[in-house]
Order: structure tokens, then sequence, then C-alpha cells
């Protein structure tokens, strides 16, 4: 039962494409059916997840597909937000000035994604998780252009191209991996296998794995938008849907840190837990803070704000896995509470933008007045992202730091400080001015149905709880999951 599940989630989404490109149902039926999917897709990350806490790992088709805690925790990260972004969609595409064709188009090409995307989760061959990875760059760059214009266009091909050289740098990165485990008395089909590597990472060459990780690190972290390999993020986010923006930061970039973090284990055993990744990792991600504090300050344009908001979160999770201990437990906490506010926040930015017709800030003018709905929920999820308290980012921040006083890295702690306190003034200025600006304009006041009423409810729920109170078999996986990125548990 439980291979035929896991075949279904892999096989599922590639016939609902098939279905779409053979029969070309209505739109609202093919909307319905990307549900369906997504939430069987769903389903499936909550039986694994539960299955592993009585599991160490789970192995499958002769160990070249594995679970266990880490996995199955990005597994829920995208299937949850896949689901809710679907739910979104139906609204969003209803009010959108699309073609038909263009939306069946888009639900064709996020449902491969969404397949290569679990098998990037449950690859133990670390050369079939970068073939995926790769997969979801090649199905996920033609969602960029469904609102077909020349900057969407030239977003679209930055975006494959900057991508797909980052994803030939992890591709080399593999490759040396592969070199420094050469003579491991190994199967010679077991010796890409991650659990192998991780078992004997103490015997592989140091030269090679170090050369490899920083490949690794260059080419998964252009994928998942740390500086200076980001510059792809703010113009695919402002010319894109706002559906593909959600799908970006919680399923697209959540993948290419899971990929990373993988590698994290095997350099720190093959280097005698000197640091040196965690050490890397922690640089990067102040350099990332740095540049996307910088940029965040002058923004006008929504979706750009967002955009690099996600640069500035992704560097607070690689600062924050430079940290073994609480920080990697913190840095996990803090992907899943990000991905739910970001995608959040893009489903309020997507609504407010069919509303007024713009993404600029400026000319949102009293949405308080003009969409309560829509402009609560925006006011939430960037409260949310600034580390506004009871927020669910507030705590995973809170971890953060006090994982770096705890560590006495002070530099760190001093870029952390001094950036949050600019993005939250910042951004506090320009919830303010969107939500009580003066009218300018008499827009008519924007109705609400009942499905965006449950939606915005839900994130409400969610990301106050997460702050106030983490379910402990979430806070169990996390413990497991922070355990194996530390080398500690296999």
């Amino acid at each position: 039962m439980t291979t035929t599940i896991l075949l279904l989630t892999l096989i599922l989404p590639l016939i609902t494409s098939l279905i779409l490109l053979l029969f070309h149902p209505p739109q609202n039926r093919a909307l319905q059916l990307n549900c369906l999917i997504h939430f069987f897709v769903l389903c499936s990350s909550i039986y694994f997840f539960q299955l592993v806490r009585t599991e160490t790992q789970l192995l499958f088709f002769e160990n070249w597909i594995r679970l266990d805690a880490l996995s199955t925790f990005y597994f829920l990260i995208i299937s949850i937000s896949s689901f809710l972004i679907a739910l979104y969609s139906q609204i969003y595409f209803s009010k959108e000035a699309l073609p038909e064709s263009s939306v069946l188009r888009f639900i064709m090409l996020w449902s491969f994604t969404t397949s290569m995307g679990v098998l990037v989760l449950i690859s133990n061959n670390i050369a079939l998780m970068w073939v995926a990875l790769e997969a979801t760059t090649v199905f996920s760059a033609f969602l960029i252009c469904a609102q077909k214009s020349k900057a969407s266009l030239e977003a679209m091909w930055k975006y494959l191209i900057l991508c797909t050289i980052g994803v030939a740098f992890a591709f080399i990165g593999t490759l040396l991996i592969q070199v420094s485990a050469q003579n491991l008395n190994v199967p010679i089909h077991d010796i890409l296998l991650w659990n192998t590597l991780n078992e004997y990472a103490p015997l592989l060459d140091i030269k090679f794995v170090k050369a490899g990780f920083i490949f690794l690190l260059v080419g998964y972290g252009t994928k998942a938008g740390l500086a200076p390999m980001h510059t792809w993020m703010p113009d695919v986010y402002s010319s894109a849907p706002a559906p593909f923006g959600a799908l970006s930061s919680g399923v697209l970039i959540n993948l290419a840190v899971y990929a990373l973090i993988r590698f994290i284990p095997i350099a720190e055993k093959a280097t005698a837990y000197s640091g040196w990744a965690h050490h890397l990792l922690l640089g990067m991600g102040c350099l990332t803070l740095v540049i996307a504090t910088a940029f965040i300050l002058f923004q006008k344009n929504i979706k750009r704000l967002l955009a690099y908001s996600s640069i500035e979160h992704i560097g607070i999770i690689a600062l924050a896995m430079g940290l073994p201990g609480i920080g990697v437990w913190a840095g996990l906490l803090h992907s899943f509470n990000h991905a739910l506010a970001k995608i959040f926040a893009f489903f309020c930015a997507g609504r407010l933008r069919q509303i007024y017709g713009t993404h600029d800030m400026n000319n949102f003018s009293s949405t308080m007045h003009i969409c309560p709905l829509w402009s609560s929920g925006l006011l939430l999820a960037l409260l949310t992202l600034i580390g506004a308290a009871p927020f669910a980012i507030f705590l995973s921040k809170f971890k953060i730091l006090q994982a770096l006083v705890g560590s006495q890295t002070w530099f760190a702690l001093a870029i952390l400080i001094l950036a949050s306190s600019l993005i939250f003034i910042t951004i506090l200025k320009y919830v303010m001015m969107m939500s009580w600006k003066k009218l300018d304009s008499h827009l008519p006041k924007e109705p609400t149905s009942f499905l965006e009423k449950i939606i915005v409810a839900s994130f409400f729920i969610f990301l106050i709880t997460l702050c106030l109170w983490i379910p402990s078999a979430l806070r169990e996986n996390i413990d497991q999951a922070s355990q194996i990125i530390m080398g500690v548990r296999l």
C-alpha cells in the first residue's frame, strides 16, 4: 500500500497534465481537478509524515527512493503550499482576463512541476535529485509568461538561463561528490546514493568534497535566491501571475534549499565536523541579507518588494543553517513559516492588483475601504514577514537570534538585527500607506466570495497559532530533521 501511494503521488499529476492536453476540459473543471490532485498530494505527504515518525527511514526500489524526517518535512511544506495555491487559483483565474488555453497550459505545466518536485524530495540518488530539480526549472519557466508581454518573456528567459546555469554548477558539484567517493569499497550503483555517501562521509576525499559543496552552494543557491545569484527573482516575480510567485516562494525555492542542505552532513563529516560548511552558509546568509535589505528600502512595486523579501528570508534560513544546534532547528521552522506567510502575501497582492490594475504601491490607496478582506490579509502577511508578534515568523526569528547569541556570532547578530529593523520600519510604512492613505479614486467596494473568506481566515489562524503553539508532531519532525542535517541521525 505504501509503495502504491508513493507511485500515485508521482503519477497522478502527470496523468492530470495528459488529461488537460488531450481533452481540453472547461477552465473551471480543470481548476477543480487541479485542486483535487493537489489535495491528494497533501494527504500523501501527511501519510508519509506520520509514517516516518515511527521509522527512521523508508526505502523503496533498491534504495533509489528514500523518505526520512527531512524529506517529509519539506514534502509537507510544498504539499500545503500547492494545495492552498490551487484553491486560490480558482479565484484568481476566474477574475483574470486570460485565454482559457493559457490557464489550461498553466495547470498542465504546474502538474508536471509538482510531480518533479515530489521526485526531488524522495530521491535517494543525488543525480536523480539533480535531474528532477532541473525538470522543475524547465516546466515552471513557462508559467511565468501566462500573461504574455515583453516583460514576462524577458523574465522567463532570464529565469531559465540563470537557473539552468546554476543547476549546471550543481551538476559539477554532484560529479565532484561522486569523484570524492571513488575509492570507497561499495558497489558502483550505490556510490551516488545519499545514505551511502552519508555513512562513508569520513572516508571521502576532502578536497573533492569541499570543491563539490562550493559548486552545489552556488548552483542550488542560484535556484533558491541566495545573493549574488538572486538577480532573476525580482524580474520574474514582478512579471509572472500571482500564483506563480506563490508557487516559487512556497515550493520551488524550498526544493532548492532542501537539495542544498542534504549535503551539509556529508561535508561536515568529511571535514571532521570542523564547521566548514556551516561557516560558508553563515557567510552567504549574511551577504544575502545585506543585499536584500538595501533593495527593500527603495521598492515601489509590491511584487518586487515580495521578491526581495523572499531573498531576505532565504538569507535568514542560510544564516540559521550556519548555526549548528538550535540554529538549524530554527532555520527549518523559519522555512515552514516563511512559505505560508509569503504565499499568502502573493495571494493578497494578486487580488489587489486585479482591483487596482497596478503593482505600484503608491496607487494602492485606502485598500481597507475598497477591499477590507484582502487588505487585512496583506497587512497580516506583511506583519508576519517582518517578524512582528504574535505571528509565526516572530518565533523562528527569535530562536535564530537566540542561536546567534549562544554561539557568540556577534557580527552576524548585528547584521540580522540591523537588517530586520530597517525592513520592519520600511515595510510598516508601506502597509500604513496602502491601507489608510486617503482615497484618490472612487473605486467601488470589492465583493468577496465565501472561498476568499475561508482562505484569508485560514491564514489568520495558521500564522497566529504557529507563533503560540507548535503541534507536537511537527516539533518532533523538526527535531529529527535537524539531527539529520547536523549528522547525528542517519
